[in-house]
Formats: C-alpha cells, structure tokens, sequence
C-alpha cells in the first residue's frame, strides 16, 4: 500500500479518472469558466500548484495580497468550485492542484488577463 500511495502513475490514473466523469456532466465548460473568472480563486489555484495547502495557510496567503476571507469562505468561495471542476483536490486538510489545474494554470499564465475578459454573468 505505501508504494502505491506513492506511486506518481496511479495517482494521475485516478486524477484523470475522476477528471473523466467530472467533465461529462453537460454543465462542465460552464462551471469551469465560472471558476476560473475569479481573480482570487486563480491566485489561490496557482498559489497551490507550488504546494500543498492548510485552509489557513491560504488564509495568510491571501492576506499578504490584501485579501481579509474567513476560513470558511475561502472553503466555500474559493477551494470548493476548484475542487468541483477538478482544478484542485484535498488530502488529510490540505488542499493542492490537481494535474490538471498545474497545467491549466501554466496555459493561463500566457493570457493573465484571462478572468477580466469573462462575462461576470
């Protein structure tokens, strides 16, 4: 077990799994661009593409930016519609990028300005 716990390929074998049936639901193109038009849940998203996460790391994280969110918010808000896309995911009360949120967070780092072009609504 511990060497699969470890083990780089099962755990982008499950990542894409769980990608698969996330991004059949007939909504899914919809709700990740919602998620990704946050400016917040973007600096949260490549805040955790360098690691992994306590809700209250991201907290102090996000006051550094100038950011004033309860832990709660921040779960609900922010961490939660990344999490529903599959952008992120969360282990033992850490919270960090998914694969696919590493690289979609790499792409978007070509277009910053990606979140203000998206519609509010």
């Amino acid at each position: 077990m511990e060497c699969i716990g470890r083990c780089q390929v099962y755990k982008l074998k499950n990542e894409l799994r769980k990608l698969a049936q996330t991004m059949d639901k007939p909504d899914y193109i919809k709700d990740l661009c919602n998620a990704l038009k946050n400016a917040t849940r973007l600096y949260i998203l490549k805040a955790m593409v360098n690691g992994r996460y306590s809700v209250s790391q991201l907290q102090q994280e996000l006051k550094k930016k100038g950011y004033s969110h309860s832990q709660d918010t921040i779960t609900e808000e922010y961490l939660q519609p990344l999490i529903t896309v599959g952008l992120a995911t969360e282990s033992q009360d850490e919270y960090y990028a998914t694969n696919f949120g590493e690289r979609l967070t790499e792409l978007l780092g070509v277009f910053p300005e990606f979140a203000t072009v998206l519609p509010a609504h």
